[in-house]
């Protein structure tokens, strides 16, 4: 029988078209509808008007309201890497739901608040943040993709600190089912990150098999149903760094290209700046160290950071440094370019092997 379900792309583009209808709407008659409003824009990803019209919101006499638009615009700034709003805003949402004792204002800003402190490499507060953020989901009512959520975030944590034991343990949980219902993205999103973990830990043949696997049901599957661009540029991105590392250059060009892609369609610059870390790994292989310098920097002004406690960046980012005299040049180079530029900067397309391509600021322009 055929799918009752929604097509995503019908509905995002329902929402972009709701979304231009509200920067004018007179004010919403319920206070839950006005926060609603710039998070429709956010979907639409049209960062510019979540900001547009969280502003007039933010007059409002409701205190909850006020609250929820500054978490909103926070929300926004951190998939736009604009740190520094969320570094400003986030407190203070938290300190107003804190007064409210709301917690899925709380839960939310905790979420944030622990990809912050993961940024700033203080691993024990993210940690933290994330078990608290989770106390607040379940005592509202959790999802399995909650869990999954976090299990997968709290699993990155233990990988930066060297422990893989315990970060396989938390992505296994998910890959085997949490005990409640959960979309099999999320499965899939755990399994690559399971990936990346081996091949951190040194267990590359099964991280390999496993990358495999895991594009091979990224390309195979058509689901209309759900946004399908985030999985498949971070799948895509981890297959192509491993074929580059095996010498698969061909392979990997082809995973890169298409994650690159996709995740100039998500509009999300973390997704993005991890696409463009394997884009340097392939630089890397390829004996391209300028290029993967500047890519690496590119990456980072993406980010909004430079993200050293990864331990993927960090064994890049020594890597690219030993082998290039002028790293800390070239690595500048990227990390000063606009975000238009920086984006284009990592289009796997300019490491070509066939066209010889040499990417300098000329070319670039």
């Amino acid at each position: 029988a055929a799918s009752t379900l929604p097509d995503w792309n019908q509905r995002q583009a329902e929402i972009t078209t709701i979304t231009a209808a509200l920067v004018d709407a007179p004010p919403a008659p319920f206070p839950g509808i006005e926060a609603l409003r710039p998070r429709l824009a956010h979907f639409a990803r049209r960062p510019d008007l979540v900001q547009q019209i969280a502003e007039r919101g933010l007059a409002s006499p409701d205190r909850w309201v006020r609250a929820a638009l500054l978490a909103t615009v926070a929300f926004t700034a951190e998939n736009e890497s604009d740190m520094e709003t969320v570094r400003k805003l986030v407190p203070t949402a938290y300190a107003e739901f804190t007064q409210l004792g709301d917690r899925w204002g709380l839960s939310s800003c905790l979420l944030v608040l622990a990809r912050v402190a993961t940024l700033d490499g203080r691993i024990d507060e993210a940690t933290a943040d994330y078990r608290e953020a989770w106390r607040l989901l379940e005592e509202i009512g959790s999802s399995g993709d909650d869990e999954s959520f976090i299990r997968i975030r709290v699993a990155e944590l233990h990988a930066r600190q060297g422990d893989w034991t315990r970060a396989r343990n938390e992505l296994e949980r998910v890959v085997h089912g949490v005990g409640r219902p959960m979309s099999g993205y999320r499965e899939m999103a755990a399994e690559i990150t399971l990936a990346a973990v081996e091949w951190l830990s040194g267990d590359r043949d099964p991280a390999l098999r496993r990358a495999r696997d895991l594009r091979r049901q990224v390309l195979e599957r058509s689901d209309p149903h759900v946004p399908v661009e985030h999985l498949t540029a971070v799948v895509l991105a981890t297959s192509g760094g491993f074929e580059a590392s095996v010498g698969e250059f061909d392979q990997a060009e082809t995973d890169l290209a298409r994650a690159y892609s996709s995740g100039v369609g998500t509009g999300d610059m973390p997704i993005l700046a991890s696409v463009g870390q394997n884009v340097a790994a392939l630089a890397l292989a390829l004996d391209r160290v300028v290029d993967g310098a500047e890519i690496l920097g590119a990456s980072a002004q993406i980010r909004g950071g430079e993200d050293l406690g990864d331990p993927m960046v960090r064994r890049l980012f020594d890597a690219l440094r030993g082998r290039n005299p002028g790293f800390e040049a070239a690595y500048e180079n990227g990390r000063s370019l606009p975000r238009k530029d920086a984006i284009a900067r990592l289009d796997p397309q300019l490491l070509r092997r066939d066209a010889g391509i040499r990417a300098t600021p000329a070319a670039r322009r």
